[in-house]
């Protein structure tokens, strides 16, 4: 149940990575990136546990374990249009989601693409904003298909979370394999307590991929299939380039 609960915990955190999406574009990223990913993620930690502490204060435990729009009730105590007021700052905080995933992930499919590791097509830039035209596309489509697909949010989250975590995971394991071939002067980058940091987030990642998988089984079978389809797709893409 703990695991269960970490879902929607760690989609709710999530975010922090796509600081890294624009690594490129940034001044002094080997800095500026990891100050960005540390800061965000702070703020975003002070600001939840000043809400529930708020949820707390003015909701009991049952009452809360009982309502399904804890936020609108727990407002809704102090003001009589609570309720009015969580839906407008969710509408704000999606709008401002959707532009950061617009604004980054894109990124990731163009970078695929200009490497030669995806259709090509989708390295295409628009002439006048400059922007990845083709991935920004290509995004909202699968968005919206995903949307139609799993019909509730908190499905859609599942299988999203899920699929992130696998990823996260392996980027956590990949920096042993990078100090192995690489030397911290060559790179830039230090791993603060390595190896301890990373081992603590890769087996955390990797506890919480297993346990959605066995409580959660439609969801993440559905992540993990998708997965296993772009195995085969990502060694074609290789083997042609490489041609």
């Amino acid at each position: 149940a703990f695991g269960v609960a970490l879902v929607g915990v760690l989609f709710s955190y999530g975010g922090w990575q796509h600081a890294s999406f624009l690594a490129g574009e940034v001044k002094n990223p080997t800095q500026n990136v990891p100050k960005a990913m540390i800061t965000g993620a702070l703020v975003v930690i002070i600001i939840y546990i000043l809400i529930n502490i708020s949820f707390l204060s003015l909701m009991t435990i049952p009452e809360i374990a009982g309502s399904r729009k804890l936020a609108a009730d727990a407002v809704g105590r102090v003001f009589p249009f609570g309720g009015a007021i969580v839906a407008a700052t969710i509408a704000v905080s999606t709008l401002g989601t959707i532009g950061i995933y617009t604004l980054t992930t894109p990124r990731v499919v163009y970078a695929m693409a200009e490497s030669g590791i995806f259709f090509k097509g989708l390295a295409k830039v628009h002439p006048k904003f400059r922007t990845p035209m083709n991935a920004i596309i290509l995004q909202g489509v699968w968005s919206i298909a995903l949307l139609l697909f799993w019909g509730t949010f908190a499905e859609l989250v599942t299988y999203c979370t899920f699929a992130d975590w696998i990823f996260y995971s392996l980027g956590a394991f990949s920096i042993f394999i990078f100090r192995r071939r690489m030397t911290e002067s060559s790179t830039g980058y230090r791993t603060p307590w390595y190896p301890v940091t990373p081992l603590i987030f890769f087996f955390i990642g990797v506890w919480f991929v297993i346990n959605t998988l066995i409580s959660m089984p439609l969801q993440s079978g559905a992540g993990l299939v998708i997965i296993l389809i772009g195995l085969p797709v990502y060694f074609w893409f290789k083997k042609n380039r490489k041609s």
